[in-house]
């Protein structure tokens, strides 16, 4: 973190080979963590922001691929909430991956097809940040902390500084 130069933005251009969500700074910021984190996660190794040389051949191999599920779905969100990261698609292009946080064990965030049916910009007053509901409370949405594993009453929780592009990029109307 906070490294710089030609090398963190040849990392920065990888992750977003990928379709991971950053911004393109040439500096190790927060983006470039919670990429990095989302991208192990979706490799299955658990969640770390740290740049190890294995992470480095798969990242510049173009290794770890997002697999969209419901092409026919058109724009939608995907949460894979065994390695815990959203997918923001279109038909059967991923836009962009998120680090989430869903339901613990006891309270699970619910699966099955669902719908935006309200966004609501800000805070409220629990805390969510720029939510998207899909059903009843359940929401996309940013959260301080947004945990590297499941401790949500159910939502799809994001880091708070990804909670904008998610919001602006989904409409009332697009599947989760």
């Amino acid at each position: 973190p906070g490294s710089s130069g030609p090398f963190v933005q040849l990392i920065q251009e990888r992750l977003r080979a990928l379709h991971f969500y950053l911004i393109e700074s040439g500096v190790y910021d927060s983006y470039t963590g919670w990429a990095i984190d989302a991208y192990h996660r979706l490799l299955g190794w658990g969640t770390s922001q740290t740049l190890d040389p294995k992470t480095i051949q798969y990242l510049l191999n173009g290794w770890g691929q997002f697999h969209v599920r419901f092409p026919s779905q058109g724009k939608h969100a995907e949460g894979d909430l065994s390695n815990q990261v959203l997918a923001l698609i279109n038909g059967s292009q991923v836009y962009a991956l998120y680090p989430i946080s869903s339901g613990k064990p006891s309270t699970p965030t619910i699966l099955g097809e669902f719908h935006v049916y309200s966004k609501v910009p800000g805070y409220l007053p629990d805390g969510m940040f720029f939510s998207n509901f899909f059903i009843g409370g359940y929401a996309i949405h940013g959260y301080d902390p947004a945990p590297d594993y499941p401790a949500s009453h159910g939502c799809m929780r994001l880091p708070i500084q990804d909670a904008i592009s998610v919001y602006n990029w989904l409409h009332v109307g697009n599947g989760v």
